[in-house]
């Protein structure tokens, strides 16, 4: 019977996965009907009664993290109920709210970083890789990342480590990227030192540690992933799921990769390749004219009315492709259902067995 509930849901999923690629929505009636069976699940499997606290929290803790994401543009909103409503189809033991939502959501973005990377290295041109690689590998970014990761980020480890949480290359890429996040929009003199100040300690206490092969192959192997897809897939992508859209040939429903808003009594464009998360926070609070994630009719109206009014002081402005995320989001299912855990670990532990 749980495995009939299942099957349904999946087979829901796949309709859903068809109509985002073929249609680009996502029906609420389907998340409905999954959600109905999710519980329904729950219900029949005693779940509820095995595990009810790592159910309620896994599910909140998916909810909220998922409307971030519709938040900061990652995916539309309908993508962020359909991951939520497949967190209700696990075994009970699985509900540990960290590691069930990391693997779903490595399953999850994993295969849409390969698939981007296929479509970017095939479509884009020598040029723009090489705009990417000056993008990504600046001399300064990468002193300041290996300063930043080897000390401060290493005493954060340890200082986690205190209380029993366990670490590995991707909590370690992790918590670089809150780091840095969270940092990059406030570094000054003084915090470049205080990073280098860190990285120095942590070469004398540990230096026995850092000058090893091992150390240093896992260190800038962490390093290099950190900035591949921090800097260069991020840049590439957004350079080629975009394309240049006259204002006169707008439509509803397009979604920009350029934000028109008003400042100082003026009308400004800016670009949505942030440079960092907060950056990408601060962006979002000025007066822009404009849905974030769609165009709506009044707003193609309004960009229209102000461009014939000559108001605007550009012709065009740029579009994102979207990225059809529902068949991902299947697929992260179905392979952290199965595997118990994201493929990467499951791989790793094969390989080393």
């Amino acid at each position: 019977m749980f495995e009939f509930i299942i099957i349904l849901a999946i087979f829901l999923g796949l309709i859903v996965s068809y109509e985002d690629f073929k249609l680009r929505i996502i029906r609420n009636i389907h998340i409905l009907i999954i959600l109905l069976l999710g519980i329904f699940f729950q219900l029949l499997s005693g779940n509820l009664q095995t595990n009810l606290f790592g159910i309620i929290l896994t599910v909140g803790y998916g909810l909220g993290l998922s409307f971030l994401f519709w938040w900061l543009g990652i995916w539309p909103a309908g993508d962020a109920k359909f991951f939520t409503v497949f967190l209700l189809f696990f075994p009970a033991q699985m509900y540990l709210p960290f590691r069930l939502i990391f693997s779903y959501l490595v399953n999850i973005f994993v295969p849409i970083f390969f698939l981007m990377m296929v479509v970017i290295f095939f479509k884009s041109g020598s040029k723009l890789i090489k705009e990417a690689v000056k993008y990504s590998f600046d001399p300064y970014k990468i002193f300041m990342l290996v300063s930043m990761f080897l000390g401060f980020v290493w005493f954060n480890l340890k200082f986690i480590s205190m209380f029993g949480v366990k670490t590995d290359f991707f909590i370690s890429i992790l918590i670089l990227f809150l780091v840095y996040e969270l940092f990059y929009a406030i570094l000054t003199f003084e915090s470049e030192l205080f990073f280098l100040g860190c990285a120095i300690v942590r070469i004398v206490l540990d230096y026995r540690n850092i000058f090893t092969l091992n150390f240093l192959y896992d260190f800038f192997s962490t390093v290099f992933v950190f900035v591949f897809f921090r800097f260069f897939v991020l840049y590439l992508g957004y350079h080629m799921y975009t394309k240049r859209v006259k204002i006169s040939d707008l439509e509803p429903g397009m979604s920009l990769a350029e934000g028109v808003f008003f400042k100082d009594n003026k009308i400004w464009k800016i670009s949505f390749l942030t440079s960092s998360f907060i950056e990408f926070l601060m962006q979002r609070k000025q007066r822009f004219i404009h849905d974030l994630n769609n165009l709506t009719k009044k707003d193609v109206r309004l960009l229209k009315k102000l461009k014939k009014e000559k108001k605007l002081p550009f012709d065009d402005i740029l579009v994102s492709q979207r990225q059809n995320f529902a068949f991902f989001i299947l697929l992260g299912f179905l392979l952290t259902y199965f595997l118990k855990g994201d493929f990467i670990s499951f791989i790793a532990l094969k390989i080393l067995a």
